[in-house]
């Protein structure tokens, strides 16, 4: 009884656990098994033994793999692109080729669902996509190649804000605050935060001035690179489901808690970086130089 709690619970919170070696198991696994049981003034006891299993590491699972995921999802999200292009020119009203753009989406990631829920392989090479990434490649196709995409695009953003409400709100539901007791955790959080900023910064200085952009970019590009959301938000729920329940949950919080510093910096930051470098005119010096542009009338009435 008591072991079979445990096995649940380790289920529940995303730890595959046996009371045997199964067949077909994961990299990760542990086996549960009862050694020993009592019963002292009503109060019943039980001995666990725990043997914990951890796939090894070789070239397939650490090299092969993760390219060939990468490779495949690049491939499959361009070939549905494509034959999205070709679906759209069937169509000319606006909310069929909206529901077509829809439906291609829940094809993609239910393609990724089903190569990563049933365990498609040859030998040891796993057969996978990612969702994330196969949609992106899908919108990058599509779009490069259709010459309605802007007109369909245009009609999607008019329904995408709920979304992008939903998923903010589940996202930041998971954000556990508790986790941040632990000093640690605050300090993983802080010089992620750090690195991820002197990363884009430095970086985007170093392409810009590769590529011998105009000294403005070079100096303010990076800080309008700081602001973080959706796609860090994908990966981090992939990691979940990627590792352990504790490691996962600290990587998903952590992520968060970046997220969430970078919305409340990143955009304030990106409006004085773009005022400094000029891209955009406050109001007031926009109506001050269309003022100073205008003509004036020198003739004197007679």
């Amino acid at each position: 009884m008591i072991e079979e709690i445990i096995l649940n619970y380790l289920r529940e919170n995303g730890f595959p656990c046996f009371m045997s070696v199964p067949e077909n198991p994961s990299d990760n696994f542990c086996v549960l098994e009862k050694t020993g049981s009592g019963c002292d003034e009503g109060i019943y006891t039980a001995t666990l033994a725990v043997q914990s299993y951890g796939g090894s590491i070789d070239v397939i699972s650490v090299v092969i793999n993760p390219l060939l995921e990468i490779f495949l999802s690049l491939l499959i999200g361009g070939l549905l692109g494509g034959l999205l292009n070709l679906a759209e020119k069937i169509f000319k009203s606006n909310s069929k080729r909206l529901c077509l753009a829809v439906s291609f989406v829940f094809l993609t990631v239910s393609l990724a669902v089903l190569a990563e829920k049933g365990d498609w392989r040859i030998g040891d090479v796993e057969i996978r996509f990612s969702s994330l990434l196969t949609s992106m490649m899908l919108g990058t196709a599509f779009c490069n190649i259709c010459s309605a995409a802007d007109e369909i695009m245009e009609k999607t953003d008019k329904w995408t804000m709920p979304i992008y409400i939903l998923f903010f709100v589940f996202s930041g539901a998971d954000l556990q605050f508790q986790f941040f007791k632990d000093p640690l955790l605050i300090l993983i959080g802080l010089v992620y935060i750090l690195i991820r900023v002197v990363g884009k910064c430095s970086g985007a200085r170093l392409g810009a001035t590769l590529s011998k952009a105009d000294p403005k970019v070079r100096k303010y590009l990076g800080f309008t690179l700081i602001p973080q959301a959706g796609v860090a938000l994908g990966m981090s729920l992939m990691a979940v489901n990627a590792f352990p329940a504790e490691e996962g949950r600290i990587i998903r919080n952590t992520v968060l808690f970046g997220v969430l510093i970078y919305e409340l910096i990143g955009p304030m930051i990106t409006k004085v970086v773009l005022k400094k470098s000029g891209d955009i005119v406050p109001k007031d010096a926009l109506a001050t130089t269309v003022a100073g542009d205008a003509p004036v009338d020198n003739d004197e009435d007679d």
